[in-house]
């Protein structure tokens, strides 16, 4: 968190964003909303870190499947956003590989209340997010000053006993948890420029690369065990992302075929634009 102040006032700065910060600052609502978009993503945060550092990245790479599932069913409740016959059926699947690995994972059913914590605490934070009038840029570093003071507090805490590892360890350390804030920064804030361009339903599938490349490292990076229940969950997932993408593509040629070309703006991205990024 601290770390992450530091890239994004620079960010801000440059950019001459201060007086955007200030008036959203100065809005009881939309303050009021970012507020609550911070506990979320600090939970997220939080749970995330305690899964890897906990052996558990293959529970949180499963969470980060289910995500996309999450926002297509909030997109569909709370934004009206419509689901083709086909791509229903794409989630169906892979909702069946998730519910699989809950009932029949053996081991990782023990964990599995990681699984849906994740996807819960960030479907609702992007769904409030495209609801907030703030950008990436100004959103995020409302919410991330938010938690100066907690995270600040934190730092005391551990300092007044002897626990505090920024400094007192290797410099090498100490330049990884300098970097985790322009890694953890400059992700989320393309998410959330992306979240407010294209529907959740497309934004849901193009949130699969994420989880693929925890599930890699977990498996072979850190060794955590692959069991039956987790290669009949992904195998089902994604199955249902090939289903979904191509008929994407269908729908986006069809719809090119009746309308021909058309200027859209930035903003709001057309299914063909959509596809054309899948």
């Amino acid at each position: 968190m601290i770390w992450s102040i530091v890239v994004l006032a620079g960010i801000v700065t440059l950019r001459k964003r201060w007086g955007d910060i200030r008036d959203l600052v100065r809005s009881p609502r939309s303050l009021g909303l970012l507020c609550v978009t911070t506990l979320l993503i600090a939970n997220n945060w939080y749970l995330y870190i305690w899964a890897v550092v906990n052996d558990h990245v293959l529970e949180a790479s499963l969470g980060y499947f289910i995500s996309p599932l999450l926002n297509a069913l909030l997109g569909v409740i709370f934004l009206k956003e419509r689901l083709r016959p086909v791509q229903t059926i794409g989630l169906l699947i892979a909702a069946t590989g998730v519910g699989f690995l809950a009932f029949t994972g053996g081991p990782a059913a023990t964990w599995i209340w990681i699984t849906l914590a994740l996807p819960l605490s960030f479907g609702f934070y992007v769904l409030l997010r495209k609801r907030s009038r703030a950008d990436a840029i100004t959103g995020l570093t409302i919410e991330v000053c938010l938690l100066l003071p907690a995270a600040m507090a934190y730092l005391a805490y551990l300092s007044a006993i002897g626990e505090n590892n920024f400094i007192s360890v290797s410099p090498a350390t100490t330049a990884l948890l300098i970097c985790a804030g322009a890694v953890t920064t400059f992700p989320l804030l393309w998410f959330t420029e992306a979240a407010r361009r294209l529907r959740m339903v497309t934004l849901g599938i193009l949130q699969y690369l994420a989880p693929t490349g925890q599930f890699l490292l977990g498996v072979l990076l850190y060794r955590e065990p692959m069991t039956s229940g987790h290669t009949i969950a992904f195998v089902c997932i994604w199955s249902a992302v090939i289903v979904y993408t191509i008929d994407s593509i269908k729908a986006a040629r069809r719809k090119m075929a009746l309308e021909g070309p058309e200027v859209r703006p930035v903003a709001h991205l057309s299914e063909i634009e959509e596809a054309e990024v899948l």
